[in-house]
């Protein structure tokens, strides 16, 4: 998980504490966690310092209003999912696999990672949305990384990759420019 202390966004009031940096650790895990059962406009500023078992002034002392978690929730899981990422891939000789190991290995991981947060994604993939201009340019370098990897792994099968199978993901071609 990142460490919330490292994460800057413009929508919080940085903690400069320990204890203030575990507050906010938990304000967003428990965000999270309702995110699970919950749609984010269904949570209320009380649900989650009651999960966070934290104050309602602690939740103020971080953010202007219930909204302004979003941006630093999606920050997060950008830093989560990057790390993420850079682990599984590192841990693969990715040399060593044929085209058809290299795609099923791919697919298996992004859909293992989605399913992992999904509850998460949609908050954050709606936001993304919703309010692109929110999104940070580091966010977004980040995240263009990130899809940049299957492409720059199947670079090496060029000549393997024909026509017939580019038909085939042509509905996953763009996946990165969604901005999800």
């Amino acid at each position: 998980m990142a460490d919330p202390s490292r994460i800057s966004s413009a929508f919080v009031q940085a903690p400069l504490q320990d204890r203030s940096r575990q507050t906010l650790g938990k304000i967003a895990e428990a965000t999270e966690a309702l995110l699970a059962t919950r749609a984010f406009d269904d949570i209320t500023v009380a649900d989650i310092v009651k999960r966070a078992r934290c104050s309602t002034g602690s939740f103020y002392a971080r953010f202007a209003a219930k909204d302004d978690l979003l941006p630093y929730l999606y920050e997060r899981y950008d830093a989560d999912l990057n790390s993420r990422v850079q682990r599984r891939a590192a841990g693969i000789d990715w040399e060593r696999l044929s085209l058809r190991e290299t795609v099923e290995l791919l697919v298996h991981h992004t859909v293992d990672m989605y399913l992992e947060r999904r509850h998460l994604l949609r908050a954050v993939a709606l936001y993304a949305r919703t309010r692109p201009d929110d999104i940070t340019v580091r966010v977004r370098r980040s995240r263009q990384a990130i899809t940049d990897l299957p492409p720059r792994l199947l670079a090496r099968f060029a000549r393997e990759i024909t026509h017939d199978h580019l038909c085939g993901i042509g509905p996953f071609s763009g996946a990165g420019d969604a901005g999800e």
